[in-house]
């Protein structure tokens, strides 16, 4: 099946391959034409519908019209000289430019083997693999590619081993921090940090709730469960098991804290100890007793003298 022309791109080339598949089918100059036009799309097919009824008799006028009108799509011809302005350049990989050189060159009329190699030669970047050629002339473009599958395998490996090292040293320099490792050893009881707590009338889970509100309290980071623990406790401060909230040290430590400096006050309740300890016992004041003998008159006391 014949891919449709739309008048882009090389119109001769196209004639070549139409030529070809139909004459496989027909010799018939009629079949040429009547053909024709149904391999056509876009602009092409447009030139086509605006032709002169019966301005066609053979499929040779209808060829030299489709050349001419379609010329400028005719790509550019190559020459020796364009050829020899191809230069492999700084950095450009061996495989690249031989590839890119070898569809130049085919696009090249006119041209032998010799004339090809010797163009190559003068194009290649200097190197080893120039100076091999320089040495040792090919005596066709096979036997260049065959030596130059070598210095492009040569080529490959030293671009790859060099990216490795870089990233290797990369890599080194900057090495990939690891995340520290859970602690799985069981944990010791938290020891009381006072030796007084206020007494609460509340469960400690509710002033818990309204200290994360408050954000009083900064819920500490949730680690991972040691192994055999009793997974029927839970606490809601550490958010992991082993205890109960209400047996939590140090949400005890932390609800002592903030009672303390004053928040929570309405939930602890007042201890009578304390409350004397604040207030100390009036000290007695009552008069010592009363001597009898300071109330006398002196001149009873004298009278009653010998």
């Amino acid at each position: 099946m014949l891919d449709r022309y739309t008048g882009e791109t090389d119109h001769d080339e196209y004639l070549k391959v139409y030529i070809t598949h139909v004459a496989l089918y027909t010799s018939q100059d009629a079949v040429f034409c009547k053909a024709f036009p149904t391999t056509l799309k876009g602009l092409a097919l447009e030139w086509f519908t605006t032709l002169p009824p019966y301005s066609i008799d053979i499929f040779d006028v209808l060829s030299h019209m489709f050349s001419t009108h379609f010329a400028s799509s005719r790509p550019h011809q190559t020459t020796t000289i364009s050829l020899m302005g191809i230069r492999q350049e700084q950095g450009e990989p061996l495989r690249a430019f031989i590839d890119h050189f070898s569809k130049a060159a085919l696009r090249t009329p006119h041209l032998n083997q010799e004339m090809i190699l010797q163009c190559m030669a003068l194009t290649l970047q200097p190197g080893p693999f120039a100076n091999n050629v320089y040495l040792h002339p090919p005596a066709s473009m096979h036997e260049l590619k065959l030596r130059a599958a070598d210095y492009v395998r040569l080529e490959e490996m030293q671009t790859l081993h060099t990216k490795f090292c870089n990233d290797y040293a990369a890599t080194t320099a900057n090495p990939t921090p690891q995340p520290p490792r859970p602690d799985t050893r069981p944990r010791e009881p938290c020891q009381p940090r006072f030796t007084r707590y206020a007494p609460l009338t509340v469960a400690r889970s509710r002033i818990l709730d309204e200290a994360l509100q408050a954000d009083l309290i900064p819920p500490p980071r949730k680690t991972i469960t040691p192994p055999n623990t009793d997974m029927t406790k839970y606490c809601r401060y550490h958010r992991n098991h082993g205890h109960t909230t209400k047996d939590c040290k140090a949400l005890q430590d932390k609800i002592e804290e903030l009672v303390r400096v004053g928040h929570f006050r309405r939930f602890t309740r007042r201890d009578d100890h304390s409350s004397r300890s604040r207030h100390p016992p009036r000290s007695d004041h009552r008069r010592p007793p009363h001597d009898s003998r300071h109330d006398r008159c002196p001149a009873q006391t004298a009278n009653q003298e010998p």
